[in-house]
């Protein structure tokens, strides 16, 4: 069970999901290419063998980045899984080098400051969802 962050190029002035229009069409990021170049610069050791689909191990999780497989991108959603705190980063720095926001879809809430509460409440619920029946803890 991932946690699912979508990037996502929105208005500075969007201060909550609710506040775009039914009707928003978000900007395109580039070509499979131009964006994959965008995020090896900032995370060089991102696995884009595939240009649709990345993925990047760190000490204590993963996260996999899935790009539409249209010609031009317009949105980056990334599944987050582990355990640690070093997946975070990862997030930052991926939606600053493409200009995008971060989307918290287990909430569908903008990711003010991507920190570890959100992530910290999945993984909260994941034990729980995922915990034997009759298990305390």
């Amino acid at each position: 069970m991932g946690w699912d962050v979508l990037l996502l190029p929105l208005p500075e002035e969007v201060e909550s999901i609710d506040d775009l229009p039914p009707d928003y069409d978000p900007p395109s990021l580039g070509t499979h290419t131009h964006v994959g170049a965008l995020l090896r610069a900032v995370l060089p050791e991102l696995d884009l063998s595939d240009p649709t689909w990345g993925q990047l191990l760190t000490p204590s999780g993963a996260v996999e980045f899935g790009k539409d497989t249209t010609t031009r991108v317009v949105s980056i959603t990334l599944h987050v899984r582990g355990a640690g705190d070093d997946v975070l980063p990862v997030i930052v720095r991926s939606a600053a080098a493409l200009g995008c926001r971060p989307v918290d879809c287990s909430q569908g809430e903008l990711m003010v400051e991507p920190e570890a509460p959100a992530w910290r409440a999945f993984q909260s619920f994941r034990d729980r969802a995922l915990r034997p029946r009759g298990h305390q803890p």
